[in-house]
């Protein structure tokens, strides 16, 4: 039977989102890391999971998106 593991990191100092790694290391502990670690061509998970292809895939290709948007609606004068 696998047990899932089932929290919330806290946010970084800065404020910003944190997200556990998929997998504990080696000694059953959980990395938090910066949601702007993803995909970053940096391995910051114990088995490397926040740079695995099949994911960045999907996930930086919607950040961007979400990054042009997010942009956009800031810049909207309200009349």
């Amino acid at each position: 039977m696998k047990t899932i593991f089932c929290a919330e990191c806290p946010p970084a100092a800065d404020g910003t989102a944190q997200l556990f790694c998929p997998s504990p290391d080696e000694d059953g502990d959980w990395a938090c890391i910066d949601q702007d670690a993803l995909c970053d061509d940096i391995p910051d998970c114990p088995n490397t999971e926040d740079e695995m292809p099949s994911s960045c895939l999907f996930y930086t290709p919607m950040r961007d998106q979400l990054e042009d948007i997010f942009f956009i609606l800031s810049h909207i004068q309200y009349q």
